[in-house]
């Protein structure tokens, strides 16, 4: 059992996949909610002026924070919201991604927005 453990961490040494590279490879949250998100929402989750005329919400705001699931937070990220200027993110952010984008959603709060 041992030898099969150490030929597996080899190999992936080898390859370059050791547990730190994989570990690197998340995907992280922040990031993504900047690329994908903040030009509507805003970086710390208080929407834009313009985006909020046509839709966007507040993010770190502990009212909608409490009254939304994360399932609503996934299926809004994968299909968008009718009537509002929210797009369906699910050609460009798989489900780990998605993931990653809820959790990190969850951490925004009004101390941020100030």
């Amino acid at each position: 059992m041992k030898r099969r453990i150490r030929f597996v961490l080899t190999c992936l040494a080898t390859l370059g996949l050791s547990s730190e590279a994989t570990a690197q490879r998340a995907p992280d949250g922040k990031v993504l909610y900047l690329a994908k998100c903040s030009t509507c929402h805003g970086r710390a989750g208080k929407a834009a002026p313009l985006y909020a005329k046509k839709g966007a919400v507040d993010l770190n705001d502990p009212d909608w924070q409490k009254e939304r699931s994360d399932a609503y937070i996934k299926e809004t990220l994968a299909k968008g919201s009718p009537g509002t200027a929210m797009r369906s993110f699910k050609d460009e952010l798989n489900a780990e991604q998605i993931d990653a984008v809820v959790k990190f959603v969850r951490t925004l709060n009004t101390a941020l927005a100030k």
